[in-house]
Parts: structure tokens; sequence; C-alpha cells
């Protein structure tokens, strides 16, 4: 049985806790998730999960673990980008303090077939702050 993002890659500049857990859901959907993440300082939420005991790790299903770990050896997918063929929706908050817009705009231009969507009024967690928006968003690029 295929899944139903089987082929879609989904390219993620995220951090803290909704847009992994947004992650996880496509992974488990079938699509493969790279994330890329800061040079040097890479997500400022690493460690979460040992700050709650191990509660959040256990939320995360075998399938975005296994894809996690295979992304783990190459933390900083940034020289790829330009090769990705797919079409690529980059989606930020018009007021996102932790993932500027510049961040966004510079994914979305290096990314042969991106496009970029901003969310107006929204920050960091855009998909949370604004969901008729995001979602009408996604609908009309997967159509």
């Amino acid at each position: 049985m295929t899944a139903p993002l089987e082929g879609v890659l989904v390219v993620s500049v995220e951090q803290a806790i909704a847009a992994p857990f947004a992650s996880r859901q496509l992974a488990d959907l079938g699509a493969r998730v790279l994330k890329i993440e800061r040079p040097g300082s890479g997500d400022f939420a690493r460690d979460y999960d040992t700050a709650v005991a191990g509660t959040a790790f256990g939320q995360v299903t075998e399938s975005a673990l296994r894809h996690a770990s295979s992304t783990i050896a190459h933390h900083d997918a940034s020289a790829i980008v330009p090769s990705i063929p797919n079409p690529c929706l980059v989606v930020c908050g018009e007021h996102d303090e932790e993932t500027p817009l510049s961040y966004s705009e510079a994914l979305a231009e290096a990314l042969p077939r991106g496009e970029l969507a901003v969310i107006r009024g929204a920050g960091h967690l855009s998909s949370i702050e604004h969901p008729e928006s995001f979602n009408e968003i996604v609908r009309n690029f997967l159509a």
C-alpha cells in the first residue's frame, strides 16, 4: 500500500515543538522530511527531551525516528538545497523571530523550484496561529 505523501520531499527549517510535530505527521504519511538547522547552534530545543525526562521523545513514531536518524550524519544540508529538483514550499510567519523571514527567503531562493509563502500577522508558530491560512497555502501548493 502506498502512503499518501510517498514521493514528496519536505525541506524543513524548523525548531522547537510545533514544527517538528507537523514534520512527524508528514513523515508518518510517507513524506521524506529533510530538516535544516542553523549552522553552529542548530535547534535550540535539541536538549528539550532531557529537560522533560524523556516524555517528548516518547511521542515520536518509529517512521519519523527512522527518517530523523537517516539525516543525522548530514546535519548541515544547505549544500544540497540547490540540487533538490522537486517543487518545494517554504512557509513562514511574517513576524517569526526564531526563524527570520530572511532565512525563509534565502531557502526559497536557493531551491530551484522553491516557492515562498508568508503568513501575514503570524509569528514562529504560523500553522498554529493561523491554521486556516496555513492549510489553504498547503492545499494550493499540493493541488
